[in-house]
């Protein structure tokens, strides 16, 4: 297969380095410059005889001559025998013109596709719908309440179509031009009082549009307004009608260069579409399916087409375990040669497991155990010559076998959180909230998220020792492991912006789940029942709340006092009405919530997920992984403790509808799917 060869024209550079560092590749040298005359010259500055090369050049800025540039960089590579050539056109020049609306207007976009042989060759359309879609569940507090609108009607399909994969409603603007660039009236069709209003196109120029548009929604009662745009071109007084504007933020992706409009105008913010296009280019060179990416923003922040050391040799090829692919053969030996640790290994295990991963196979063609020389992931870890193991910790073997468990485990997690159908209870904002419940040990560089009720005190304790605020785990008071002032534990959200990427890329990132019934069950018992920690707020405040809305007679006598566990599970189940009382609640609602909500798994990649029901075996895998199991233990636990109690789930939920369980059900399924958990039909059926 020939290699990749990623050339860039002047229009965008930024956006080309960026495709190319999350491919891992070196922009290809090419020098543009101009005769005294104007005319465009280009010189391919290396060799691309049988590659495949792909251009970069977005239509803005200096659109003709960035337009003859691509046509005559184009045409050099394929006189300089590449095999293919592949123009990447972040903005098409001239789309605007693409139909004959007046007498003897041109069609200039269909001008511009004949020069690029359009009509003739495979082209493949890129949305920006995923990515906008993810920007508005991270950015967008209340975008569950939102409408999104449309300036104009021609653009109530994307609209439309928005609306529904954020289930919510949509509006549109009808508008009446007396000339291009100049609005004369609008009209709101839909409801937008109270409510935020998002306002979605394609393209931006002079801003006149959107701007009147947002001045027409606040009028109409939208309580805030953001303009979500693919293309922002912002020429004339864009900047200062949108500085004037009432807009909440007003965001672009970077087809085009964003840098100084956004010095000049705070109110705009970038999607970054480098991941979208780079993994477009990688499916193509690779002969694989493109639709993917219409409805999918690639999950992985680096898309490697082959592992880092590898030489230059490997470019484009799928990464292939064992013999099949010689330079991770190669990578595996060198690492035996230097007898890198068990820590080390490990990661570079999982580094192996995410590039596979990024060509979106099936769970058959990502399953380790069927690739031809790595019947099991025991393969691996044998090759890397993992050093001896002492008597007292797990053996070899033990370890090689978790290591198998623990990728399974992260292939699954990979594969739910692709599943569209499951994506609302999978996939979290990475906002405060999340960054909450991290716990950061810098010292050896881990990061925990606490999921409460599967044990995550005693890894608190562990943190605790590693951070040399105790000496040993025994040694903590159980009322200092819950103080996060005493306990020297610093959370990722008390970090800057740049201090809270760094650790998510570099860390090593884990935590601990529980099957979701069962969890529930310990959550009511604890806080609603024993409340061993004197926490009377559950009682007195949280209990009298549910009660009152979701008991069906809450004026029962003084003997059914109390919050039931029928009244728990109805609210629980909830979800929507539920909302008003967790906000009332805070913060102490985490003791029920989903680990999807807590920890974010689908937008944080996780090196490890233990499971409270296997923790005597997982606990001191976790703690080799980590590279600190001579530096603390996991405190002991009690033989059986941890196991799964069916018994104990059959007795709580006994006396609960099926519609009730359901529900519940429905809103942790995801839960469920995201770590192995079987659905309850003992339960549900």
């Amino acid at each position: 297969m020939p290699n990749i060869v990623l050339f860039s024209g002047s229009s965008h550079h930024d956006l080309s380095q960026k495709v190319a560092d999350r491919l891992g590749l070196e922009l290809g040298k090419v020098i543009t410059k101009k005769f005294s005359n104007q005319e465009t010259c280009v010189e391919i500055g290396e060799s691309v005889r049988g590659e495949d090369v792909y251009i970069i050049q977005s239509g803005c800025g200096e659109i003709n001559d960035n337009l003859m540039e691509l046509l005559i960089m184009i045409n050099a590579c394929k006189i300089a025998s590449s095999s293919r050539v592949t123009a990447v056109i972040p903005c098409f020049p001239y789309a605007r013109q693409d139909k004959k609306d007046k007498s003897r207007a041109p069609i200039s976009a269909k001008l511009v596709a004949n020069m690029l042989g359009f009509f003739d060759i495979a082209v493949d359309n890129l949305y920006a719908e995923p990515a906008v879609l993810q920007w508005i569940r991270e950015n967008i507090p209340e975008w569950k309440n939102c409408i999104i609108v449309s300036p104009d009607a021609g653009g109530a399909k994307r609209v439309t179509s928005i609306a529904d994969r954020l289930n919510v409603e949509f509006a549109l603007i009808h508008k009446e031009r007396k000339k291009a660039n100049e609005v004369d009236r609008m009209v709101l069709v839909g409801d937008v009082k109270d409510r935020v209003a998002i306002l979605v196109d394609d393209m931006a120029d002079t801003c006149g549009t959107i701007c009147h548009a947002a001045d027409k929604l606040i009028s109409a009662g939208a309580i805030k307004v953001y303009a979500i745009l693919t293309h922002g071109i912002f020429s004339g007084p864009a900047i200062s009608r949108i500085n004037n504007a009432p807009f909440e933020a007003v965001v672009v992706t970077n087809t085009i260069p964003q840098e100084e409009k956004m010095k000049q105008c705070p109110k705009i913010q970038v999607i970054d579409i480098a991941m979208i296009l780079a993994e477009a280019i990688r499916r193509t060179h690779n002969g694989e399916s493109v639709s993917y990416l219409f409805s999918h923003v690639p999950l992985f922040r680096q898309l490697l087409l082959w592992p880092n050391d590898a030489p230059p040799l490997a470019a484009g090829r799928r990464l292939r375990m064992g013999a099949a692919n010689p330079h991770v053969r190669q990578q595996i030996h060198q690492n035996a040669r230097r007898k890198e640790n068990f820590q080390v290994v490990f990661r570079k295990f999982l580094e192996i497991y995410e590039n596979l991963t990024i060509e979106g196979k099936t769970d058959d063609e990502l399953d380790l155990s069927n690739h031809k020389d790595c019947k099991t992931s025991k393969s691996v870890f044998r090759e890397c010559s993992l050093p001896a193991v002492s008597s007292s910790g797990p053996t070899q073997a033990e370890l090689l076998e978790w290591g198998q468990v623990t990728v399974q485990r992260l292939q699954l997690l990979s594969t739910v959180c692709r599943n569209s159908s499951l994506w609302n209870l999978t996939h979290t904002p990475l906002r405060k909230f999340v960054l909450d419940r991290i716990f950061v040990c810098d010292k050896h560089k881990i990061l925990f998220c606490q999921t409460p009720k599967v044990g995550n005190t005693q890894w608190k304790k562990v943190l605790i020792v590693l951070n040399g605020k105790f000496s040993k785990v025994e040694d903590i008071p159980e009322n200092v492991v819950h103080d996060h002032e005493r306990n020297g534990l610093p959370r990722l959200s008390s970090m800057s912006d740049a201090e809270i990427m760094e650790r998510l890329n570099t860390y090593f990132k884990f935590f601990i789940v529980r099957d979701p019934f069962e969890r529930l069950i310990s959550a009511f018992k604890d806080k609603f029942v024993e409340n061993p920690r004197f926490e009377p707020w559950y009682k007195h405040s949280i209990a009298p709340a549910i009660i009152r809305k979701y008991r069906k007679n809450h004026r029962d006598p003084p003997g059914n006092a109390g919050l039931h566990f029928e009244d728990f599970v109805r609210y629980l189940g909830d979800e929507q009405g539920r909302k008003h009382l967790d906000h009332q609640f805070g913060e102490h609602i985490i003791h029920w919530l989903t680990y999807a909500e807590l920890c974010a798994p689908c937008d944080v990649s996780y090196n490890v997920i233990g499971h409270h029901e296997t923790l005597e075996q997982d606990a001191p895998y976790i703690l080799r992984a980590a590279g600190i199991e001579n530096l603390v233990s996991y405190p002991s636990i009690p033989k059986g403790i941890t196991r799964y109690n069916r018994t104990k789930v059959e007795h709580y939920f006994s006396g609960i509808s099926k519609r009730d369980m359901r529900r519940l059900y429905s809103c942790y399924q995801g839960d469920f799917s995201l770590f192995g958990y079987h659905r309850p039909d003992f339960l549900l059926d």
